[in-house]
């Protein structure tokens, strides 16, 4: 039988004067291998590892997100998460008022990574979820006072040994797909964001972000690289070379070459062969 996975937003906000309301809460069954839609949250958002593991973008890298742990997002920051081989169930509550993020740094939470935390309080969250359901400030009141139950909660629950960084970097791990891949001209910026699990437009805006290029441009700069060594590392043969490091045919290889040094790939072969002997 298939688990149901439950949401509710507030519809409308009569006691606008709380320094802490909920706005949304969710629980969710992901299927293995599926990502969510990529956005930029617009409210303080607790994301929690129920059962099973899967992956965030946070900070600009990609963590694991282990059971019983969670991530915390502040308004504007990118939100991405994706299941990897088994099925992750995950909740969040997402919390909005005049006091919101004044009152949430006072807990002091580290926002860099994610937090082990042991076991969601489901139990809570389903109390919440019953409460933003209704529709009225008594309401609201109850779920400002369960949002600081669950912060209390949060706080008292944060484990002694943070979990550890992500081991690479969102830039990092796309340079590593490219150099795993550098010998098929098959693949491309579009196979390495399938590959990674992340909407291509996401991968290519957030690399130039931080690389100052487009994937597109590195991609080809690794294989003019690598070309680069063999042609003078080598004695093996343009072609040989050219579908080494991911050209199609030796012609693609010496058009990328004629356009980024001014020469063909036996130019400058024979250009370095003089200037060492």
């Amino acid at each position: 039988m298939q688990k149901q996975d439950w949401t509710a937003y507030r519809t409308v906000k009569s006691c606008d004067k709380l320094p802490l309301g909920v706005y949304s809460v969710g629980y969710y069954h992901f299927p293995a291998n599926r990502r969510s839609t990529h956005r930029f949250v617009q409210h303080l958002q607790i994301t929690w590892s129920v059962k099973g593991a899967g992956r965030i973008l946070l900070n600009g890298k990609l963590h694991p997100l282990p059971q019983e742990s969670v991530a915390i997002y502040l308004p504007g920051m990118e939100h991405l998460y994706y299941s990897e081989a088994e099925p992750w169930e995950i909740c969040y509550l997402s919390l909005d008022g005049a006091e919101m993020e004044h009152i949430f740094r006072l807990f002091g939470f580290d926002l860099a990574r994610p937090l082990q935390v042991g076991k969601c309080p489901v139990s809570l969250l389903r109390r919440i979820y019953q409460e933003v359901t209704q529709i009225g400030a008594t309401h609201e009141r109850l779920c400002s006072l369960y949002a600081y139950e669950m912060l209390i909660h949060l706080a008292n629950n944060v484990k002694s040994e943070p979990l550890p960084d992500a081991d690479l970097s969102l830039q990092e791990e796309i340079i590593a797909c490219m150099h795993r891949h550098v010998s098929d001209a098959d693949v491309g910026i579009s196979q390495i964001a399938l590959e990674l699990k992340i909407d291509r437009s996401v991968l290519s805006r957030l690399f130039h972000e931080t690389a100052g290029m487009p994937p597109s441009d590195y991609f080809r700069a690794v294989r003019l690289q690598k070309a680069m060594g063999m042609l003078t590392g080598s004695g093996e043969a343009v072609g040989a070379i050219a579908q080494t490091c991911g050209f199609t045919d030796a012609k693609t290889m010496s058009r990328v070459f004629r356009r980024e040094l001014g020469m063909t790939p036996t130019e400058f072969r024979e250009r370095h062969l003089k200037d060492n002997r």
